[in-house]
């Protein structure tokens, strides 16, 4: 399916030696591939095998013939692929694995001493499921949407939004899985980019009498979605692409995957590639600030490129068990890292951690700690080597802590029975014994995963 929707308006004003006239031009265009409304909604599965396409440009030029004209030019483009409305529910699975492209242009020229507002919307696919998703949502092919908003005259305002996927609400029974591309991309002056997002509304700008009249016999309310917190039982899993890219000249903001509105995803677990870009502006891979719920974060041998964010009132967890990452996280006071020893013997970091409650290294539960060669003698033992001398704990419910002892002083002779006296030998040198100790663990045997 391919839908192509084209709105232009021209609006003219003034003549020779006119002073006062005005010109003012108003253009809105929507365009919907797929629509599903209705409270009923599905009741069993709904999969997209077929390519959905749809552009929506909105072009508005306020000129004058003469003299120094008030002109006033807006543009609004909206365009969904696919779009659940109404509080319709689906009771299957959701799948896609075809294509499913949304592109929305809006461009605005204000002639004179003018003002120029364009506004560029666009939405792969945009779920107001209230009635829910009583299974899984699942893509293997390709979900994009792309927008891009121009504007010229003395004053200008480019705004473009663009999201992949969009849950405004409900609950997903299942998980939410990725294998192929999920994608968004905008250009403006103001820019909002998100690839995955949960938990937030569907942005639009003001849409003609004509449209909102089309929508609500269409079932779906004029404001195209509402927001609320997203349920997913079974978490999010991404084995694919998740890639949010921002271009702005004053204002960018790109998140590959943003859980926001009090929503609750248990886990993300990334074997494939979390990327954001954002041209002067804030790129952030994984967007927890919002979430209703901790959340355990694993990077198992993928990529990360941005940004972590953590909630700074639940208890978020990123394990790291191999790939790459590039970005700082932000960790909220609450949030934690373990580093695992992994596909990858090394962790290589070069990023800043900020606000974390703890790091650890070796794995969850194991608190090694290690210190830097300015700190510590080369003679002295390392905490590796510290944990050998150190006694076992009984196995009693509350056992005392663990105990090290010095090894016993050597016995010292000074008359042997043979010969002259000798000299003692210096004292032994004292044992400084750790200021905490544990029992010795399989891993002990080896070398510890390192950061570098």
């Amino acid at each position: 399916m391919t839908a192509q929707n084209t709105t232009t308006v021209t609006a003219s004003a003034g003549g020779a030696g006119s002073t006062e006239a005005t010109a003012a031009g108003n253009g809105s265009a929507l365009g919907l591939g797929l629509m599903v409304t209705g409270s009923a909604g599905i009741s069993g599965s709904l999969a997209n095998s077929g390519d959905i396409s749809v552009g929506t440009t909105a072009r508005v030029t306020a000129d004058g013939a003469a003299g120094p004209l008030a002109t006033t030019a807006i543009a609004n483009a909206s365009s969904i692929g696919l779009l659940t409305a109404g509080g319709a529910g689906i009771g299957g699975d959701f799948s896609n694995s075809a294509r499913i492209l949304s592109l929305a242009n809006a461009a605005a020229r204000a002639g004179g001493t003018g003002t120029a507002e364009a506004s560029a919307y666009a939405y792969g696919i945009a779920i107001d499921a209230t009635g829910g998703i009583g299974g899984s949502i699942s893509n293997s092919g390709f979900i994009g949407a792309a927008a891009e908003a121009t504007a010229t005259g003395s004053s200008t305002d480019a705004r473009a939004v663009a999201t992949g996927l969009q849950i405004a609400q409900g609950s997903v029974g299942g998980s939410i899985s990725n294998s192929g591309t999920l994608a968004a991309v905008a250009s403006g002056t103001d820019v909002t980019v998100v690839a995955l997002a949960l938990g937030t509304s569907l942005a639009g700008g003001t849409l003609s009498p004509a449209e909102s009249t089309l929508l609500a016999t269409l079932g779906a309310p004029a404001t195209l979605a509402g927001d609320g917190p997203v349920t997913v039982a079974s978490g999010i899993v991404n084995s694919g692409l998740i890639s949010a890219n921002a271009i702005g000249t004053q204002s960018a903001s790109a998140t590959a995957i943003r859980v926001a509105g009090g929503s609750v995803i248990g886990t993300l677990t990334n074997t494939g590639t979390i990327k954001a870009t954002a041209s002067g502006g804030s790129a952030t891979a994984i967007d927890l600030a919002g979430e209703g719920g901790a959340t355990r974060v694993f990077l198992q041998d993928g990529g990360v490129i941005g940004d972590i964010v953590l909630s700074s009132h639940h208890v978020d967890t990123i394990v790291w068990s191999g790939g790459t990452f590039a970005g700082d996280v932000f960790g909220g006071g609450l949030g934690s890292l373990a580093v695992l020893a992994g596909t990858a013997s090394s962790f290589a970091y070069s990023g800043t951690l900020e606000s974390l409650a703890s790091v650890t290294v070796g794995g969850e539960g194991r608190r090694w700690r290690w210190h830097s060669p300015a700190r510590r003698s080369p003679s002295a033992p390392s905490p590796w080597q510290m944990a050998a001398v150190c006694s076992s704990p009984p196995t009693a419910p509350s056992p005392p802590p663990p105990t090290c002892r010095p090894p016993a002083a050597p016995l010292v002779s000074t008359s042997p029975p043979n010969g002259p006296p000798r000299p003692s030998p210096p004292p032994a040198r004292a044992f400084r014994a750790p200021s905490r100790c544990r029992a010795p663990r399989a891993s002990d045997r080896g070398p510890p995963p390192t950061i570098s």
